[in-house]
């Protein structure tokens, strides 16, 4: 199964916590620490990995970016 890479702004250290009770491991970006963060999803496609970010921020406000494979 490949792995996705996920962007999502916003308050990244909510969104860690978030991900994180999904089971889905992020990535933080050091360059903007608080305001960025990279969700890290194995997943068949894409839409799949994208969609499994989505669910775990329901509710939240995040801008969510495409996903794109990992390596």
């Amino acid at each position: 199964m490949a792995h996705y890479l996920v962007a999502i702004r916003g308050d990244a250290y909510r969104a860690m916590g978030l991900l994180a009770e999904a089971g889905i491991e992020n990535v933080p970006v050091p360059q903007a620490l608080s305001e960025r963060v990279v969700a890290r999803v194995s997943s068949e496609t894409e839409e799949r990995a994208r969609g499994r970010v989505l669910a775990a921020l329901l509710g939240e406000r995040y801008t969510v970016e495409s996903a794109t494979r990992e390596g």
